[in-house]
C-alpha cells in the first residue's frame, strides 16, 4: 500500500518515498464502527500488518475510485495527532496492489440480488445462483437516466469479453480476508407491460486462492489420505 498524501499535502512520486509506501503486505479491512465520536456507525477501512492488532493506517469513510485487475484506490479521510495533540482530518488515498498469492487467484463473483430481492444463503449455497470468474474493472461515466457520472464496474472475462451485467453506483461495502463485496444498481431490461428498471444489487466477489495440503495427509504416491470409516 502506498499512501498518496502527507497531511492532506499530495506526495508527487509516494511509490519512490518512504513516508507513503508500507513495505511488507498488511491485511485490508473494510468495516463498519460506532467508535468514531459520530453518534452512529462509520465505515472504516484499516491495516493490519502480520500478527499484530493493531492497525497500521486508517481510512474513514473509504471510497473505491479505481479498480483494475490487481489494482485499486480507496479514498477517504484520515486523522492525526496535530502538535497541540488534537485530531486533524484531512484527504488520504490509498493505492493498494493485492500481494501473491491473491495477485494470481482466480476471482468468482456472485450476486447477491435476483430482480431485486436478496437471494438467501442457503439458494447460493444449493447452486441456483451460478458464480462468474473474471476481474472487475470500474470506470466513472455519465449515465442518462441517472442524468450524473456514475462509478460503474463490470466483469471482464478470460477472453477479454464483458459480462452483460453492470453494477451502477458502486460502493464497497466490506473487505474481510479474501472476500469483499460491491454494491449498488443493475438495469432491469423489463418485459411486455413492465417497463425497464434500476433494481438493488450486490457482488459477493471471492478470490478462490489454491489449497494447501499437509504433507503428512498424503501417501507415498502423493495422494491425499483416504479418511477411515
Amino acid at each position: 500500500m502506498a499512501r498518496r498524501r502527507q497531511w492532506g499535502m499530495l506526495i508527487p512520486d509516494c511509490l519512490s518515498q518512504a513516508a507513503g509506501v508500507l513495505p511488507e503486505p498488511c491485511e485490508l479491512v473494510v468495516m463498519d464502527v460506532t467508535d468514531q465520536g459520530q453518534r452512529k456507525p462509520v465505515k472504516v477501512a484499516r491495516l493490519f500488518r502480520p500478527g499484530e492488532r493493531g492497525p497500521v493506517g486508517e481510512l474513514v469513510a473509504p471510497r473505491v475510485v479505481h479498480l483494475r485487475r490487481t489494482h485499486f484506490v480507496l479514498s477517504g479521510t484520515e486523522r492525526q495527532r496535530d502538535t497541540k495533540g488534537k485530531f486533524m482530518g484531512f484527504a488520504q488515498s490509498w493505492l493498494c496492489q493485492l500481494a501473491p498469492p491473491f495477485d494470481t487467484a482466480p476471482l468468482e463473483v456472485t450476486d447477491l440480488y435476483r430482480g431485486g430481492v436478496a437471494v438467501d444463503r442457503a439458494a447460493r449455497a444449493a447452486g441456483y445462483v451460478y458464480p462468474r470468474q473474471g476481474e472487475l474493472a470500474m470506470v466513472f461515466e455519465r449515465d442518462a437516466e441517472l442524468g450524473r457520472i456514475t462509478p460503474l464496474t463490470r466483469l471482464q472475462r478470460s477472453d477479454g469479453s464483458f459480462d452483460a451485467r453492470q453494477l451502477l453506483d458502486t460502493t464497497l461495502e466490506w473487505v474481510s480476508g479474501g472476500r469483499f463485496m460491491l454494491a449498488g444498481y443493475e438495469r432491469s431490461p423489463g418485459s411486455p407491460g413492465k417497463p425497464p428498471a434500476l433494481l438493488v444489487q450486490a457482488w459477493l466477489a471471492i478470490y478462490r486462492l489454491p489449497r494447501v495440503i499437509d504433507p503428512g495427509m498424503l501417501d507415498k504416491r502423493g495422494e491425499p489420505l483416504r479418511e477411515c470409516r
